[in-house]
């Protein structure tokens, strides 16, 4: 610590420790939502993935993880606002379950204009991004298998 750092206080201390309890994988986990698409039905999606075809994603701030055979099943029918989505791509079977689609060297990021003091964004800071994507992917697998 420099000479004009200020210590780090008990309360703060506190305040991180309670924020890594309440932004945790596990409260992430639990509070996500797999929703399908209108149009969709879980059969479908379930065959589409086993005929090797990808399936759309869009994971919105409200937690919802909604599925559909397309992006426009999601958006049209079911009331999402472009500004409501965190997370939006495809995903397809591997050889470990399920997967996201990678274009070349793509890789499905969370928005760039979500806002990082949001609740997801804070889950977003406090358990990146890697992981972030990876407790979404868990929780698809969960009512895909």
């Amino acid at each position: 610590m420099g000479p004009r750092e200020k210590p780090t206080s008990h309360a703060e201390i506190k305040e991180v420790d309670e924020d890594k309890e309440r932004y945790s994988a596990e409260e992430l986990s639990s509070i996500l939502r797999v929703k399908i698409g209108e149009g969709s039905s879980l059969s479908y999606l379930k065959r589409d993935l086993e005929d090797g075809k990808a399936i759309a994603i869009a994971v919105t701030k409200n937690f919802d993880i909604w599925l559909s055979s397309n992006h426009t099943g999601i958006y049209k029918d079911s009331g999402i606002d472009d500004t409501d989505v965190v997370l939006e791509c495809r995903c397809n079977k591997t050889a470990n379950g399920i997967g996201f689609v990678a274009y070349s060297n793509f890789k499905p990021i969370f928005r760039r204009d979500l806002d990082m003091d949001s609740v997801f964004g804070k889950f977003i800071n406090m358990l990146g991004e890697d992981n972030a994507r990876s407790i979404v992917l868990s929780k698809m697998q969960e009512i895909l298998d």
